[in-house]
């Protein structure tokens, strides 16, 4: 079986691969080291570069679950250096955007286990889904930390570029 509509597993690839981009973009030219690992705004509860380990863990997840058919996105190692070393999360996100373009030469329709917690007093659901789907809600997830972060930067007197954190039906309804 393959995708629903021819290409769309690779619109949905390169979707999360400029996801990744435009974070990379903001990372390399509007943030400090400072506001990367600093910048708290009093009603956030995470910095930003909290807010981008957490899209690169769900990146990371889909890439490195692909083979195996089963994607957790709960396995992930929170803290760590990816979160004060703004260098370090700009190689990552590089590293992910050429992972997941690799991910467009695969069939979307390909079946995936998303094992995931829905409640803390439970083990993990083992849900049905699909490569294409995950792409879409991997990229989705980074756009909504994206918002967040803008947000953040609002609030601290920056300037994020004006379309970052906006979902694409929001910039496909400003189409002529």
């Amino acid at each position: 079986m393959s995708a629903i509509d021819p290409g769309s597993t690779r619109i949905a690839a390169e979707a999360l691969a400029g996801a990744l981009s435009e974070l990379r973009g903001l990372l390399s030219n509007t943030l400090s080291d400072a506001d990367y690992a600093g910048l708290q705004a009093p009603t956030f509860l995470a910095t930003v570069g909290q807010h981008v380990r957490h899209t690169l863990d769900h990146a990371r997840a889909l890439v490195a679950g692909f083979p195996e058919a089963c994607v957790r996105y709960d396995e992930r190692e929170r803290g760590g250096e990816i979160e004060t070393r703004r260098g370090l999360a700009i190689m990552e996100l590089a590293a992910l955007e050429a992972a997941t373009l690799a991910l467009g030469d695969a069939d979307g329709a390909t079946a995936l286990i998303v094992e995931q917690i829905a409640d803390p007093l439970r083990p993990p659901l083992r849900c049905a889904s699909t490569l294409e789907r995950e792409l879409i809600f991997v990229m989705h997830h980074g756009v909504h930390h994206h918002a967040m972060i803008a947000a953040m930067l609002r609030s601290a007197g920056k300037t994020p570029p004006d379309e970052f954190g906006v979902a694409p039906a929001p910039l496909a309804s400003r189409q002529p």
